[in-house]
């Protein structure tokens, strides 16, 4: 459920990895990719790209709300996603 306690905090690591591609984008952008040189970031980077892969598959098994109610029906939920 989009309300569980586990599912907000997986979204909150997600904003964290979002701001982390927020702000060093621009500079990779500017400055080439000098941040592969330095390791912590090129592991920083990893870890983001495999957190977006799982969030990607994670998205079609969370229920969403319709307004009146939450749908929990796979074919519901994928249907709207890729919709």
């Amino acid at each position: 459920m989009p309300t569980s306690l586990k599912y907000i905090i997986w979204r909150v690591i997600f904003n964290v990895g979002l701001a982390y591609f927020i702000i060093t984008f621009p500079y990779r952008l500017a400055f080439g990719n000098d941040l592969e040189a330095f390791k912590p970031f090129t592991i920083t980077d990893i870890i983001v790209d495999v957190h977006y892969l799982i969030d990607i598959i994670l998205t079609f098994f969370v229920a969403y709300s319709d307004g009146v109610e939450y749908k929990t029906q796979k074919k519901a939920i994928a249907l709207r996603y890729l919709g």
